[in-house]
């Protein structure tokens, strides 16, 4: 990782843990979070630094570290769903060419590829607002004020400028007034990452069910036409890509979802949803 470029002193103070938050089943028993979601970044503070970096400024990082992280992860898995449609469409030819009924199957996958590429641009977008225009362009602006202080008061005036700056571009906290029945920004995009997951689980199952179709199509293009395997093979390949139901009712219900939050969105963050 980047962490290679780093001083050796600040490699010895930053700490990876792992966070012990626990929740509800919903049937009185608690489930312990596990993963991306308790993963966490923080930094060893000795004196004096310490008075620069206090504790509740390292909670703020913490704040802002942690919802940067689901974006992170959230980007990579669509990254990672682009990568294998792409690999999943190389087969398409040769198994529509062998087995022309799984057309339907491949005709149903454009509607997704239109979703992902509508989820891959917001994210992507957001990424690249949150990481460049706004940290980079802070921590600029932050170590020329550090070049410039003359005493320890300036130094700490300048972090706590900084540190207030992009937690207000990057949590959004901003005030929303009490009567509006808007939800907050960060709430939104939670909601958007969860579903963005969901979209992804579908993804993977679609993927599997290609790779195998693939596998099965090799086997059945080997077998001569009178051979009863065949006709077996063929049978499995179509069953293996014939959409369920209840998949294409759950893909529905994520795309209309991803439609709403995007516009809910829009009304409470115009700047950031081109």
């Amino acid at each position: 990782s980047n962490a290679q470029f780093e001083d050796s002193e600040i490699l010895r103070c930053l700490e990876a843990f792992i966070m012990t938050n626990s929740k509800s089943d919903g049937k009185g028993n608690l489930e312990t979070e596990r993963g991306w979601d308790v993963f966490t970044l923080t930094y060893r503070v000795s004196s004096p630094i310490n008075i620069v970096l206090t504790p509740d400024s390292i909670l703020q990082y913490h704040k802002i570290f942690g919802f940067i992280w689901k974006l992170k992860r959230v980007a990579r898995y669509l990254s990672q769903s682009w990568q294998e449609d792409m690999t999943a469409h190389k087969w398409s030819r040769s198994i529509i060419e062998t087995i022309p009924q799984t057309s339907t199957f491949f005709g149903s996958l454009y509607e997704c590829h239109l979703l992902r590429s509508r989820m891959y641009y917001f994210i992507k977008h957001l990424e690249y607002h949150f990481m460049f225009e706004i940290l980079e362009c802070s921590w600029v602006e932050l170590e020329q004020k550090m070049k410039k202080a003359k005493d320890i008061d300036e130094v700490i005036q300048a972090h706590k400028h900084f540190l207030s700056h992009i937690s207000t571009k990057i949590l959004f906290n901003q005030t929303i007034q009490e009567n509006s029945t808007a939800k907050h920004p960060t709430v939104l995009l939670e909601e958007m990452f969860y579903n963005i997951l969901r979209f992804h689980q579908i993804q993977e199952a679609l993927f599997k069910a290609q790779k195998k179709a693939k596998e099965l199509t090799v086997v059945h293009r080997k077998l001569k036409v009178a051979d009863p395997r065949s006709v077996g093979k063929k049978t499995e390949i179509v069953n293996l890509l014939t959409l369920p139901a209840e998949l294409i009712r759950e893909f529905n219900s994520i795309s209309d979802k991803h439609s709403r939050l995007y516009s809910e969105f829009q009304a409470v963050a115009p700047d950031l949803s081109d």
